[in-house]
């Protein structure tokens, strides 16, 4: 039985490490997202799957050890 080939690949640019870019195929779709570290606290993300259902959100970031 052939196995179906799934991958992904996740991008954050030199000039701006705080951004992340992914995408993915899973043998049925393509997705993909992002997502940005402002203020060194404030995540923000976001995601397409399949190109039709998009889904986002926001949390905070708190070190518990300097």
């Amino acid at each position: 039985a052939r196995k179906p080939v799934r991958g992904g690949v996740s991008v954050s640019p030199t000039f701006y490490n705080s951004l992340n870019i992914i995408a993915e195929y899973d043998s049925k779709s393509v997705n993909i997202g992002g997502s940005i570290l402002l203020f060194k606290r404030l995540y923000f993300f976001s995601m397409a799957q399949n190109m039709k259902y998009f889904a986002g959100g926001v949390a905070y970031r708190v070190n518990l050890r300097n």
